[in-house]
């Protein structure tokens, strides 16, 4: 289908009570989305405030959130219908949650990149959404009556790759001046222990003082410290918690190799992809989507799968350069202008029907 001619509108992003600080990828997009349409007027309505450099390029409305559940409700949508009114708005971006009898078209800014993740049990019906790339490879089924936009999927604009110089410091920092591997996700710790086991073939097969360093988007599991503390190859391993994305990325720009947990969103592995290192994860819909070819993707997170990848990127260098040169071609195919450019096509298109 060839693409709507764009036309200048007045589009409202409703980001309600997300703080877009701690949605890297949405506030990316969304920034991505005000300064490449200059000719639209973007307007963002929400309880919270948005980040400066948002903020410089939208008009902010403030809303007001009451503490009574249901006339709390009626009321934030009777400011919401106010703001559209008056700001003569075409259509609503929605970022948070669907709200039924608005009255004005709105398209759902779904999974990958809003605050929710996963597909609701019960979809609003009718209604409009955008989803991201893992969602359209599952081939879901939807209800009658939803219309999807396939966006795509982009690595954050902030994941880079580092001189030769920053990554040798941080390896003298994190590593003592080694090469590292690197364990990135929300790890059970059933799939903690299984990473520990398979780090421990590794060094008795390869003979290698690589260290493992684990870092986590919280805390690891109340019990991993006790077996952490007597692991034969304990001095070899950190434990990084509290990990920021950014954090990731410079950790990841560093490393030999990246093992990446299920959990994990498939916008944060393209961007560790971004960052230069080869990266393992276990297969599925979202790895599948992320990281196509550029990936080895594992059968599993047992420990022998786990051990044989890193033996085969530590032995195989030769494999690991084919999956970096990947990384640059798969990378090249997902660029966030694209995805911006998908989504206000959607949203025009949502907005003329």
């Amino acid at each position: 289908m060839r693409p709507l001619p764009l036309r200048p509108m007045r589009i409202l992003i409703h980001t309600g009570s997300i703080q877009l600080q701690q949605q890297p990828m949405l506030e990316a997009l969304l920034l991505q989305l005000s300064t490449q349409f200059e000719q639209t007027t973007w307007l963002l309505a929400g309880t919270t405030a948005p980040p400066q450099a948002l903020a410089a390029e939208v008009q902010c409305l403030p809303l007001k959130q009451s503490k009574l559940p249901l006339l709390g409700a009626v009321q934030y949508k009777r400011q919401l219908q106010h703001i559209i009114q008056q700001q003569q708005v075409n259509i609503v971006l929605q970022c948070d949650a669907w709200i039924p009898g608005l009255g004005y078209p709105q398209l759902w800014l779904r999974p990958g990149f809003s605050a929710v993740n996963g597909l609701p049990a019960k979809w609003p019906s009718p209604c409009a959404v955008a989803l991201s790339a893992e969602f359209q490879l599952g081939q879901r089924v939807l209800p009658a009556g939803v219309n999807a936009h396939y966006i795509g999927l982009a690595a954050h604009p902030a994941a880079q790759a580092l001189a030769w110089a920053q990554r040798e410091q941080l390896k003298q920092t994190h590593a003592g001046g080694l090469e590292y591997f690197l364990s990135y996700g929300n790890a059970s710790g059933d799939e903690l222990v299984a990473l520990l086991k398979a780090y421990s073939q590794f060094r008795k097969r390869q003979q290698s003082s690589m260290p493992l360093l684990i870092a986590l988007p919280g805390h690891a599991p109340a019990d991993f410290a006790d077996k952490l503390s007597t692991y034969k190859y304990r001095s070899d391993v950190q434990v990084l918690p509290q990990c920021t994305s950014q954090q990731l990325w410079s950790l990841s720009a560093a490393a030999y190799a990246v093992l990446i947990t299920p959990a994990v969103p498939a916008w944060n592995m393209l961007s560790v992809l971004k960052t230069g290192t080869a990266l393992l994860t276990p297969r599925s819909t979202v790895s599948e989507a992320a990281c196509g070819p550029a990936a080895y993707l594992l059968p599993g997170w047992e420990e022998a799968q786990l051990a044989q990848a890193l033996m085969l990127l530590y032995k195989d260098e030769t494999y690991r350069s084919t999956l970096l040169a990947n990384a640059q071609h798969w990378l090249a195919r997902h660029p966030l202008p694209m995805l911006a450019d998908r989504l206000m096509q959607a949203l025009q298109t949502t907005c003329e029907n």
